[in-house]
Parts: C-alpha cells; sequence; structure tokens
C-alpha cells in the first residue's frame, strides 16, 4: 500500500470517528452497517485509493432472475434523474449497488464526505423499497417510476 492511500485511510478513519460513524476496517474496505429510512438494512463500503473514495450501497437481497430486466429498466429510469452517483444490476448475479465518489483533493474535505455519505444514504433508502416491490412483487417498473416521479 502506497504512503498516499495509507494517508487518506487515516483521514477517512478519523472523518468516521470524529462524527461517531460506526465501521469496521478490513482492508482495503470500510463497511458501515446502515437503517435506512425505510426500515431496510444494508451495508455501506467505502474503498479508497490515490485520488478517490468509492462508496457502494449494497442491495441486502439478490434480484431474481425472472424480474433482473424490469430491475434493470426501473434503474435506468432513476438513474437519469441522478445527479449524484448511480446504480449499477449485476445481471450476472443480481446484485444491486448505489455508487457514488468522492474526491481525496490536497486536503481532505469532511463536508464533501458527510455530504456523499449522507446523500448515498437518502438516495438508496428511498429506492430499495421500490426495486424489491418490482424484483419480489412483479410491479411494472414504468409504473412505479411514474408513481414515484409524478410524472
Amino acid at each position: 500500500m502506497s504512503e498516499l492511500i495509507a494517508m487518506h485511510i487515516e483521514q477517512f478513519k478519523n472523518f468516521l470517528q470524529l462524527y461517531e460513524i460506526n465501521y469496521s476496517f478490513e482492508e482495503p474496505f470500510f463497511h458501515i452497517p446502515v437503517t435506512g429510512g425505510s426500515e431496510i438494512t444494508f451495508t455501506m463500503r467505502v474503498s479508497i485509493d490515490e485520488q478517490f473514495y468509492l462508496v457502494d450501497c449494497f442491495l441486502p437481497n439478490y434480484v431474481p432472475d425472472e424480474t433482473r430486466e424490469s430491475v434493470n429498466t426501473y434503474i435506468t429510469l432513476l438513474n437519469s434523474r441522478l445527479k449524484l452517483g448511480h446504480f449499477i444490476i449485476d445481471l450476472s448475479n443480481g446484485s444491486v449497488i448505489y455508487r457514488t465518489t468522492g474526491i481525496f483533493d490536497d486536503d481532505f474535505s469532511h463536508n464533501q464526505a458527510s455530504i456523499i455519505l449522507s446523500s448515498s444514504v437518502n438516495v438508496f433508502s428511498e429506492s430499495c423499497r421500490s426495486i424489491l416491490q418490482i424484483a419480489y412483487g412483479n410491479f411494472d417498473p414504468f409504473e412505479m417510476y411514474n408513481n414515484i416521479v409524478g410524472d
């Protein structure tokens, strides 16, 4: 591990400790347990390199084979409205991730990290229930999207 990455890891640990955010660290990942607003528990994983920190929120369930295309359609619609971050579905195994990226400038910004982590939790929490309804309840992705955005 480079000295720069080690420094960024320490900066991120200090940020999490300062804001009393519960985490575990297993190199190269921080794992942050989250209970979202819709009472869905998920894991946020943060990985760090020399320039960026990558924040991934994982859907707690895998999407069944038969509904992956519908979920893919839905998250494509969601992605079209997002200003920060994006959803990804791995069509080979059905895992759904919400990903956001922060940048390490010369001076690590606690404000930027706070915005990125909180927006990741908020967007993912608000979207989990509808994604799971499409995955397991056979809801139509276009109807679900229109109900949520009101278009």
